[in-house]
């Protein structure tokens, strides 16, 4: 049965079997022999560009590698630039705008950005009592 798939590898794969197949029979028939012998040329390029091809996929995995490598390097270095500027205008400074740095926004809290130790302190002056003087109740 013949094979009807479309894909190059299939295609030159139906090449190769009916070159393969056909050679010990062209004394038989003449008439064919300029035709397999041009099949069997194409046959050939089409292989050197498939091994060309595979080459270049190799070569291109490894700019991949390299790539991700440096994209690393660049990262962590980024990363120590901007540990520098963060130590030198401060966290909240507009200035990090201009170096591709987001500024960290103070939170928006119930606070109203007041210390830990300024809320427990407020917390008291409210109607509830803390929760020791509940107890005791």
């Amino acid at each position: 049965m013949a094979a009807n798939g479309q894909t190059l590898v299939a295609r030159i794969s139906r090449w190769d079997t009916l070159v393969t197949n056909l050679e010990p029979d062209l004394p038989d028939l003449p008439h064919l022999a300029a035709d397999v012998a041009e099949l069997k040329g194409i046959l050939r390029g089409s292989r050197d560009f498939e091994h060309h091809q595979a080459e270049l996929r190799s070569q291109a995995q490894g700019n991949t590698a390299t790539r991700k490598d440096l994209v690393v390097r660049g990262d962590r270095l980024r990363r120590r630039i901007g540990a520098g500027l963060h130590c030198k205008y401060g966290f909240g400074s507009e200035t990090l705008l201009k170096f591709g740095f987001r500024p960290r926004r103070p939170s928006a809290d119930a606070s109203g950005g007041l210390s830990p130790i300024e809320r427990g302190s407020r917390a008291g002056r409210g109607s509830r009592p803390p929760p020791a003087a509940r107890r005791a109740r």
